[in-house]
């Protein structure tokens, strides 16, 4: 088990290190793999260019037993201003017919679903975003970690 965590790990780092706009990544485990719907998930993105335009997809990393084909969240974003926007998001992890929209390895699916795309932060400084599942399930079962990913967005204006 700990070799195939190592090698998802590895491969996880070097197509990281593929995208020359990738300016930020972090994931969070979920605890035994059972998200409870009170769980936020808190992440900080420091922001330090407030002229630049960016992407930012959420990173879902599930095993291969997850049984729904969306995930549903809850994404507040709070600014260094004490600003918070809300947003509900769907997360569309398989088609009708089932098949994966992820990218599998072994047994564990890893997703990356767009959230915001050429979006500017107002200032700089540190980010919050907190995020929660929203599937109407006390406690779901199946999701390994949950993240943020940021890219410079590329038709940027600077």
């Amino acid at each position: 088990m700990k070799i195939k965590l190592l090698f998802i790990g590895l491969l996880a780092f070097v197509l990281a290190a593929c995208n020359p706009n990738r300016v930020f990544v972090e994931r969070v485990t979920i605890p035994n793999m059972v998200w409870h719907m009170d769980s936020l998930v808190n992440i900080t993105v420091p922001v330090d260019d407030s002229a630049q335009f960016y992407d930012i997809k959420i990173a879902i990393r599930s095993n291969v037993y997850f049984q729904s084909r969306n995930l549903w969240l809850f994404i507040n974003t709070y600014s260094p201003d004490h600003v918070v926007e809300v947003d509900t998001l769907e997360c569309i992890l398989a088609d009708e017919q089932g098949h994966t929209t992820g990218d599998p390895a072994l047994d564990i699916i890893d997703y990356e679903i767009p959230f915001k795309t050429g979006v500017r932060f107002p200032t700089t400084g540190n980010y919050r975003f907190a995020i929660q599942q929203g599937m109407r399930m006390e406690k779901l079962p199946c999701i390994d970690e949950i993240g943020i990913i940021m890219d410079k967005h590329p038709k940027s204006d600077k």
